[in-house]
């Protein structure tokens, strides 16, 4: 992720090629998914030690968020998405860019509207997804009937012979964080990560804003090649 200011210097640099091409594989790219206030930032803020939720307005997440988590020596880059009603369209952009997603359930609620649209889109792209069953800390939490929602919705776990896989954390105790990582990895051996980091930089603005100090900003997540500001 980079931030930077004044987005026409980035359109030039969209232009910049190498003549050598250095072909490596790149992290994959995991959006984090669900239902508003179902755990997607505690479960990030759990992975990366900090705690972005409180400091939402409403503690929902109104913006598209990025950083990078190292497990076991692999590096993965996780986007937040917003889980209210009203930012659908940010959601779309996070399914259109990922190559996972974590489909987080609370297992007290169960599946709600919003967890039925990151549902769609997960068809709708043919994204990998794996779900992440969580809260199951609390005490009204009902993992079997979260699975069966989940089941009438389309999404057939392998633990019931589908092909979806999941795992039951807790994100505001970390339960299960080092398992849901490995899964993740598991997944993204599935797919094709190979970049060219010397080639033509491609990549996508994950939002953009204005600065009353500095201008405009761009959040950008380069795929492939390399920004050099």
């Amino acid at each position: 992720m980079l931030r930077i200011n004044k987005l026409a210097k980035f359109k030039k640099l969209l232009f910049y090629y190498s003549k050598s091409r250095i072909h490596s594989i790149r992290p994959p790219i995991v959006s984090v998914m669900g239902h508003v206030d179902h755990g997607k930032t505690t479960l990030l803020d759990s992975l990366r030690n900090t705690n972005v939720a409180e400091n939402e307005p409403g503690l929902i997440t109104q913006h598209v968020s990025s950083f990078v988590v190292n497990f076991q020596g692999r590096d993965v880059t996780f986007i937040d998405t917003p889980g209210h009603a009203a930012f659908a369209g940010i959601r779309g952009r996070g399914a259109k860019i990922n190559d996972i997603t974590v489909l987080v359930v609370d297992c007290c609620e169960g599946v709600k509207p919003q967890t039925k649209e990151v549902i769609s889109l997960i068809k709708e792209f043919g994204t990998p997804c794996v779900v992440a069953l969580n809260k199951i800390d609390k005490d009204g939490a009902n993992i079997q009937r979260t699975e069966q929602e989940l089941r009438e919705n389309g999404v057939e776990l392998i633990k019931h012979n589908g092909n979806t896989p999941s795992v039951e954390i807790s994100a505001l105790r970390g339960d299960n964080l080092e398992r849901l990582m490995q899964v993740l990895l598991t997944e993204s051996g599935k797919v094709n990560l190979e970049t060219d980091s010397n080639g033509d930089v491609f990549g996508f603005v994950l939002e953009t804003s204005r600065s009353p100090f500095v201008g405009g900003l761009a959040t950008i997540l380069p795929l492939r090649g390399s920004i050099r500001v």
